[in-house]
């Protein structure tokens, strides 16, 4: 997947969270989600999500990353 252009950025981060937040949704309808849980446990399990859908870097390309976030504060 090449991602060079703001558009292909964009619609990419778009569907990413979004598909995230469709399986959030359809386990809570579903009633897989405990009663009992708040914000707390939702919100490890909105970021457990997200770092599922992760790829592991090579010790370069994680260095570069990391480079990046520093340098432009993001």
């Amino acid at each position: 997947m090449n991602l060079r252009t703001i558009p292909d950025k964009l619609v990419f981060v778009d569907d990413l969270i979004h598909s995230i937040m469709i399986s959030i949704k359809e386990d809570i309808e579903a009633g897989k989600i405990p009663d009992q849980w708040d914000e707390i446990e939702l919100r490890q399990l909105i970021a457990d999500r997200f770092a599922s859908s992760t790829y592991k870097m090579d010790r370069k390309r994680k260095s570069a990353y990391v480079n990046e976030v520093i340098v432009r504060n993001l």
